[in-house]
């Protein structure tokens, strides 16, 4: 009879902690479940202010440039802009390895495509020439800060010219993989127009208060050269008379 009770006891004591292993497993299940929908929540909030933002943004991965910037040599890595320049075919080989995953309505818009695989298409087609130089300064800001601020001047797929600001900043959470890369491209081309305008008329207006200077000097200088003149024609005219 002892035995029994012994094992009744084993076995309750079994069951106790079965029920407590069930209880943590069904409590680390809720909040898996509960941070998956707060994640895929905010991944909807996300996409809807990706999509429906006014700016172009672009959705990239850098996955790949990241493990080829850590396979280099340790003095590459320490200055990335210098050792990119003195190897050209290095930053094609990094811009082959960026992987657009997205990008808004805003961007078809602003590039005048009509779909995403269309713009992936065709994408060199509005590329400047000097891309290459563009994404060194690129590439090494990423690679120091994380972030990148400059500006690029491109085009749309039907041939009219574009002024871009462009940031580019990796997120929280992808700072060692860089499988996210998150892009704006605001269009300054109207701003820039104006500003070359500005610049046009105030150089027209510079030459001509130059030419204003120089007509009001040349009068100036005509007006005492016929001063002298005068005294000159005066003085013959009584050396005349004598």
């Amino acid at each position: 009879v002892h035995r029994y009770v012994i094992q009744a006891l084993h076995y309750r004591a079994a069951e106790a902690r079965q029920r407590h292993t069930n209880a943590e497993l069904k409590s680390e299940i809720d909040m898996r479940l509960e941070s998956e929908k707060a994640l895929a929540q905010s991944e909807t909030r996300y996409r809807a202010l990706f999509e429906e933002s006014s700016v172009s943004m672009w959705e990239e991965n850098w996955a790949k440039v990241k493990k080829a910037i850590d396979g280099l040599p340790p003095e590459a890595r320490d200055d990335l802009e210098v050792y990119l320049k003195a190897n050209p075919q290095e930053v094609r080989r990094f811009l082959k390895l960026i992987w657009i995953t997205a990008v808004n309505r805003a961007t078809l818009k602003l590039c005048a495509v009509a779909s995403f695989e269309h713009f992936l298409k065709n994408i060199w087609t509005i590329m400047p020439p000097n891309i290459e130089e563009y994404l060194i300064q690129r590439l090494a800001a990423m690679q120091r800060t994380g972030r990148f601020d400059g500006q690029l001047t491109a085009q749309t797929f039907t041939g009219r010219g574009l002024h871009l600001l462009v940031t580019s900043a990796i997120p929280a959470g992808y700072e060692q993989s860089w499988e996210k890369v998150f892009s704006s491209f605001y269009d300054i081309t109207e701003r820039v127009a104006v500003e070359e305008e500005k610049k046009r008329v105030d150089l027209q207006l510079q030459h001509t208060r130059q030419i204003q200077a120089v007509a009001s000097l040349a009068g100036g200088i005509a007006h005492q050269f016929n001063n002298a003149l005068a005294v000159i024609m005066g003085n013959l005219d009584l050396m005349e008379l004598d």
